[in-house]
């Protein structure tokens, strides 16, 4: 019987001792098993940093700064990106551009792009730095050197000079008509825009221009190669260098030269003293000075001086024009003595 009452007893404090648990956080006015959430505050890491060039000019170059950046944690506030530029030679800050950054929450990847603009010389530290609430969050730098290699647009034309040929077509008195063919390529995979060549006659010895002429390359299809050519006017008996120069409005993009021998060579003995070459400076006077490097007119009817040849300036009276007004005169007072 006793035995009987014990059990009931435990029994009985159990089930007190339950009900206590179970009204004791209503007792005590709050919850004894509630954990606090502690937010984890809003946190940046640069993950992977490229530049693309947009723009290369002949004196700067103009970069997408493309970042990939991860967040984590609470929501992000008036995040903000600042890229700038650093010489690397001289430590002195060369550009700097900041872009606001969208609000991000929680753990996610977000892709940044900025354009920045340096000189195309020598190398830079591009140093991105992430502030959020005011205070720097996270940081990084890549280096980047040898801008000169990026060609600029206005001489990335892809159009080339990969060959010269000559042919005598005319000889009057000491001057060669020479016809000069050019072998353009285009490697680029699109049409060449239609380009300015200068063609020149540079006399080897002296450098003297004996004559140039201006041609049209032409619309050159995509990976093709087409032949201009254009004729020139020369002293004979001399050697040249037969210069090419393409042009694209303003800008000498490209050149070419070949040697023209057109004087007799031979080998000189040892010990024999060479003598200098006497050059004709008069037979190297142009009729017109050198054009400027502007495109020829494409209007029709229009005929370049490849076509019609020099100009020929006229040649005023000399010694023989004197001789014949002279006698022109003698007659006259020869018939008026008869009249008399």
């Amino acid at each position: 019987m006793k035995h009987r009452l014990r059990a009931r007893e435990v029994f009985l404090i159990i089930i007190i001792l339950l009900i206590i648990l179970t009204l004791l956080p209503f007792l005590l006015g709050e919850d004894v098993t509630y954990k606090p959430i502690i937010k984890e505050p809003s946190r940046f890491i640069i993950r992977d940093v490229d530049l693309k060039p947009l723009k290369v000019t002949t004196s700067r170059v103009t970069f997408a700064a493309i970042l990939l950046i991860d967040h984590y944690g609470n929501t992000s506030d008036d995040a903000t990106l600042i890229l700038k530029v650093i010489d690397r030679e001289t430590g002195l800050l060369e550009n700097e551009v900041t872009k606001e950054l969208p609000v991000v929450t929680g753990e996610k990847t977000i892709e940044v792009s900025q354009e920045i603009s340096v000189k195309r010389e020598g190398g830079y530290e591009i140093k991105s730095i992430i502030m959020d609430r005011g205070k720097i969050v996270e940081s990084g730098s890549v280096y980047i050197g040898g801008l000169e290699a990026l060609v600029p647009e206005i001489r990335n034309v892809g159009l080339k000079v990969t060959e010269m040929d000559f042919s005598i077509e005319n000889i009057t008195g000491d001057t060669i008509t020479v016809t000069v063919s050019l072998y353009l390529e285009n490697i680029k995979d699109e049409p060449s825009p239609n380009l300015s060549i200068l063609i020149k006659a540079r006399q080897a010895e002296s450098n003297l221009i004996a004559d140039s002429v201006w041609i049209s390359s032409g619309v050159v299809k995509p990976e093709s190669t087409v032949v201009k050519s254009g004729t020139i006017y020369v002293p004979e008996g001399y050697n040249y260098v037969i210069e090419a120069l393409i042009w694209n409005g303003d800008i000498l993009i490209g050149e070419y030269n070949k040697a023209l021998t057109l004087a007799p060579t031979k080998a000189i003995p040892e010990g024999i003293e060479v003598q200098p070459i006497n050059i004709e400076v008069s037979k190297f006077i142009r009729p017109t000075p050198i054009p400027s490097p502007v495109p020829p007119p494409e209007s029709i009817g229009f005929k370049s001086e490849m076509e019609y040849g020099p100009t020929l300036v006229p040649k005023t009276p000399g010694f023989t024009g004197v001789v014949t007004v002279g006698a022109i005169i003698m007659i006259l007072l020869m018939g008026r003595r008869r009249f008399l």
